[in-house]
């Protein structure tokens, strides 16, 4: 009986457009091609490089709540007392005392985005394996539960998202496409 050596599957399946006056403008965008973590479709993400300045104002993410310290850090932080006297001045200085520490404690945290960049890319390193051989048993095992853990990361970047985005754009979505729909 004959065995057929796998050989990379060698097909285009989206086009990418895009204008003169586009590259010129954002001279920094990238095509990244992801891992293939539901289907055999090759989801890809467009990365515009701008040189917009980031506002620093503190805002307080929902996903910190699925951290296990978060209540703790804001426990802690709320129960150390204030030398004012006025009430006022108490919680000014208290939400002041709570937002420093809560940036801090944020920066330990590691990057929604760059943790699923960085599964996305061992997910394609184990795809790009399978293309040329079977994939061991623990090999195998480890990529469904990378698949696992990306679903649950991409849960929480919605909800990150979600945050971000106006009720009525999260509600309506686009009315010319599905993307929403799935909700």
């Amino acid at each position: 009986m004959e065995q057929h050596a796998k050989f990379p599957l060698l097909e285009q399946v989206d086009w990418f457009f895009t204008s003169a006056a586009w590259t010129n403008l954002y001279t920094q965008t990238l095509f990244l091609p992801l891992a293939k973590t539901t289907s055999y479709h090759i989801p890809c993400k467009i990365q515009i490089g701008t040189r917009i300045p980031k506002a620093n104002t503190f805002r307080f993410e929902n996903c910190w709540f699925s951290h296990e310290n978060c209540i703790s850090q804001i426990s802690n932080t709320w129960s150390i007392p204030s030398r004012r006297s006025n009430s006022a001045h108490v919680i000014s200085d208290k939400f002041k005392l709570l937002r420093r520490v809560l940036k801090h404690w944020a920066k330990g945290l590691s990057s929604l985005s760059n943790l699923i960049s960085k599964c996305n890319a061992t997910l394609a390193f184990f795809d790009k394996q399978e293309e040329f051989r079977d994939l061991l048993h623990p090999e195998a095992t480890f990529r469904n539960i990378l698949k696992l853990h990306i679903k649950n990361l991409l849960k929480m970047q919605n909800t990150d998202w979600k945050q971000r985005f106006t009720q009525r754009l999260v509600q309506y979505g686009d009315e010319n496409s599905s993307f929403m729909k799935w909700q």
